[in-house]
């Protein structure tokens, strides 16, 4: 019978603590938040012989610094103190907090490939995938690993690492500056990784030190394929650092990219996604890439405008931009500005995303401002009627009150037949409102459609009675979320048997905002 019971079923273990997992490279997660997950997967690994094995794993899989691999080196007695020093409470190298421990230098007497513990060592550290290194903070320590690396012919000390994020805390009040002890934590970057971020910056007059990092990044890294910098590799002192790496796939810079930089963007091959904000320093710029696919862009319209009507993306079939109006002509003309530039440039686009932003609305200190029309939908959206490759569409306009009728949902429907995902978000609270019976437009000419989220609609029971109604019920559609229903005489459960009707798979879990009577 215990045979039977949960916590003795791997897969299903590690299905739960995968949920406890904590991405250090890709994703941003709040410190204290990381330290109970870690805490939760060591107490786990120390409660349970059946959830031992699944638990380390899952905590050793991204580590927050190579500290728990030194204390765990140390404890197993592969390498030596300098001095008396007694171990925190890792347990065998299970670390339970973020804050770097003033580890004091430790030593190798022999070859530790040689030690007794060291395939002991060697099966935490192959579950490593992911860590976060901290030239500005690990402790001294960390040189040991230069020496480490010498006595393993190549082969890396993490053999499994994919991913490194290299970030600096630096702050000219700590005192903290770049030695060749910190720089050892580098030497676990091996040149089979294939994800790579950087947060660095220039503050505290560090030059040489990141000229130094970005160096052996460059040298050493060979395969790469993700990388993504809060600074612009130029801005860093490494121009030409992304030409490096010849099979990358995917580039992103949070900050301000450098030109030379976009301009080494053409000679990358294999490039497929490009996210990078635009500042007046690429007012005069020009995108060229015979590869790209996927491109992220944002900052104010009037500088996106002029920046995709110049860019050279044959390739490209998805565009996601965010950005926001200039206050100086109203959302629909500035709208209707941009995307006749983005249907004239990218004729063959399958996914696009908008994210207009009310620059009012986002402040908080802005009075409650009561709603205004910012225009009709269908003058924002008729350039775009002609992409009719396209399968996801997201028109996202934050703050904004727009117009929309029933004819306005028909009319995207019959544009773009092969849509799987529509997503529309703006205040309707002027009006006046698409209909709920407008869903059998879409239901009839978008056979693929799998997702639809709607701004508020109206049900009107002479509009739903007089609508046509197709023959079957759609077969795709599973996710339904309408924000609020404005009912004309019509009842809510009549509503519902509608939805019901037309797609049996989302009547089940569809939503429903506010309902207004």
């Amino acid at each position: 019978m215990n045979s039977h019971l949960w916590y003795n079923i791997e897969d299903i273990v590690y299905q739960v603590f995968e949920l406890l997992r904590v991405d250090v490279v890709y994703t941003s997660v709040r410190p204290e938040d990381a330290t109970l997950c870690r805490q939760a997967l060591a107490r786990s690994a120390r409660s349970c012989k059946a959830f031992a094995s699944p638990a380390l794993t899952i905590l050793w899989r991204s580590l927050p610094s190579d500290q728990p691999l030194l204390e765990l080196l140390y404890i197993l007695g592969i390498v030596e103190s300098s001095s008396d020093y007694a171990p925190t409470a890792y347990n065998t190298g299970i670390g339970l907090s973020d804050t770097p421990i003033n580890l004091p230098v430790l030593s190798v007497q022999e070859n530790v490939r040689a030690h007794p513990q060291w395939q002991h060592f060697l099966r935490h550290a192959s579950h490593v995938r992911q860590i976060r290194l901290d030239p500005f903070q690990s402790s001294t320590g960390s040189a040991i690993w230069p020496e480490i690396a010498s006595f393993m012919d190549g082969i890396p000390v993490l053999p499994r690492l994919t991913s490194v994020y290299v970030t600096s805390i630096f702050s000219p009040l700590r005192g903290r500056v770049l030695s060749c002890h910190n720089l050892g934590c580098l030497a676990l970057i091996h040149p089979s990784i294939r994800g790579l971020r950087l947060r660095l910056s220039r503050k505290g007059k560090v030059d040489e030190a990141l000229n130094r990092i970005m160096s052996h990044i460059a040298t050493t890294v060979k395969i790469l394929e993700y990388f993504r910098s809060m600074y612009s590799p130029a801005h860093l002192g490494n121009p030409g650092l992304l030409t490096h790496f010849t099979r990358i796939r995917h580039v992103t810079i949070d900050g301000d990219i450098h030109p030379s930089d976009l301009r080494d963007v053409a000679k990358l091959s294999g490039l497929r996604r490009l996210s990078i904000p635009l500042y007046t320093s690429l007012s005069s710029e020009r995108l060229v890439s015979s590869s790209i696919t996927d491109l992220h862009v944002e900052d104010p319209w009037n500088v996106l405008s002029g920046f995709l009507e110049r860019a050279d993306l044959p390739q490209l079939r998805s565009l996601h931009i965010t950005t926001e109006s200039s206050a100086k002509s109203p959302l629909w003309a500035d709208a209707s500005q941009l995307l006749h530039i983005v249907a004239a440039a990218f004729t063959t686009l399958e996914i696009l995303s908008i994210e207009w932003q009310d620059d009012c609305a986002r402040r908080v200190d802005a009075p409650i401002r009561a709603p205004y029309s910012a225009g009709r939908l269908a003058d924002i959206t008729e350039p775009l009627l002609p992409l009719r490759a396209l399968r996801e569409v997201s028109l996202e306009f934050r703050g904004y009150d727009l117009e929309y009728t029933s004819r306005d949902v028909q009319a995207l429907s019959e544009a773009w037949p092969s849509l799987e995902e529509l997503r529309l978000n703006f205040r309707t609270a002027i009006g006046p409102r698409s209909g709920i019976e407008s869903l059998t437009h879409l239901a009839h000419n978008c056979p693929q459609i799998r997702i639809l989220h709607l701004p508020g609609m109206d049900a009107a029971d002479d509009a739903l009675t007089a609508a046509w109604t197709p023959a079957a019920s759609h077969p795709t559609l599973h996710e339904l979320v309408i924000e609020r229903v404005v009912f004309q005489g019509m009842d809510e459960a009549k509503m519902w048997q509608f939805i019901a009707r037309q797609f049996p798979k989302a009547a089940r879990r569809a939503t429903v905002g506010p309902k207004n009577y």
